[in-house]
């Protein structure tokens, strides 16, 4: 058994009511959609160390469910809450393999960069004499051989930070501190929910004002954080164009598959749509 980059906890949150410990799970990829069991899907041998998986159960997964509990027997939520939901949230965005394929995408630059600076400090101390040009060189190939090795395989302490699930600070500081939105849909409307759960608005970043933060916790239940309003937790129902746009983002984040209650037609359309139309929410 491996450890799940997406709680099994959360998805049951989307089972399929006639099959509970199962949903729908569609693959972009493949372009299929079938029913799964929970407990065999997004899982990955040796995803976390077994430390991480053990911390992540008590210190974010059970006072998070607790919060999302609470939401769904329609309670309000205290500060305490707010602030073991942040904290779920936050780790959900790193947790996540998107969150490893961004990072390392990051490394390329970040490594020339680096590289760069390196070699303008040795032609540097060649102008002011602190080395020889034959001293130059050589550091010169040494710093280009260095950046070649890092390219094929970064280092491993890098990867090990890039591997760990485990949110920034300011992160949490900024999810805390947006207008929290909780929205309901009724009837047959549902939400969408992926293996990338959390959608930022044009992948813009938590500290812009025009920042919108979609997270589905249930297949009823949605959070919309943004910059519009005062610092609040508001409990909305939610209009299904609204609920469409949510949907529509989480599709198209999803890195690979989504999850549903329900067989649909729609949602094979929206997780073919490569460049869907967004649209701000404004309340």
């Amino acid at each position: 058994m491996g450890h799940h980059s997406v709680p099994q906890r959360y998805l049951r949150g989307f089972e399929d009511a006639k099959a509970p410990g199962s949903n729908w799970m569609y693959d972009k990829a493949q372009n299929t959609c079938k029913l799964v069991s929970i407990s065999k899907v997004l899982q990955q041998a040796k995803f976390y160390e077994e430390d991480e998986e053990k911390e992540l159960n008590h210190l974010v997964e059970i006072p998070g469910n607790d919060v999302i509990d609470k939401l769904q027997r329609r309670e309000s939520i205290d500060e305490m809450d707010r602030r073991h939901l942040t904290y779920y949230i936050a780790t959900m965005v790193a947790r996540v393999p998107a969150a490893r394929e961004r990072a390392m995408g990051f490394i390329p630059s970040a490594l020339a960069e680096t590289t760069q600076k390196t070699k303008d400090l040795i032609r540097e101390m060649t102008r002011t004499g602190q080395i020889t040009e034959e001293r130059m060189n050589a550091r010169l190939v040494e710093a280009d051989a260095v950046h070649a090795k890092f390219i094929k395989q970064p280092p491993e302490e890098v990867t090990r930070i890039i591997k760990r699930p485990w949110p920034y600070e300011s992160w949490l500081l900024h999810i805390h501190s947006m207008t929290w939105r909780i929205v309901r849909c009724e009837g047959a409307l549902c939400f969408l929910t992926s293996d990338n759960p959390i959608h930022f608005l044009g992948g813009e970043g938590l500290g812009k004002r025009t920042c919108e933060l979609t997270f589905p916790l249930s297949s009823k239940l949605l959070l919309h954080c943004s910059w519009q309003g005062d610092f609040d937790t508001q409990i909305l129902q939610c209009p299904p164009n609204f609920v469409k746009e949510f949907n529509r983002r989480t599709a198209f984040g999803a890195s690979r598959f989504l999850f549903y209650p329900h067989k649909c037609r729609w949602v094979m359309k929206a997780m073919a749509d490569k460049q869907p139309k967004l649209n701000r929410i404004n309340w």
